[in-house]
């Protein structure tokens, strides 16, 4: 590559646009636990995933996995 080359194509990436003016985004946050009265012994369910968890939580395991983990996430 001749360097005459080189300075013509390094000007041209310098002189191009570095960043490209986006739309604003929309913000959006947890309302649904937010301002209310709920405990948190209400907010999750006694079932078999959380009794894996804390089987391992006493376990000396490094890694847990439950077969039961469809159950974390009941709807009430």
């Amino acid at each position: 590559m001749e360097l005459a080359n080189f300075e013509e194509i390094r000007n041209n990436n310098m002189n191009r646009e570095k960043f490209e003016q986006l739309e604003a985004t929309s913000e959006y946050m947890e309302t649904y636990y937010f301002d209310t009265n709920t405990s948190s012994k209400e907010l999750i369910t006694d079932n078999a995933f959380w009794s894996d968890y804390a089987e391992f939580l006493n376990s000396q395991q490094t890694q847990f996995i439950s077969a039961n983990f469809t159950y974390c996430t009941e709807p009430r």
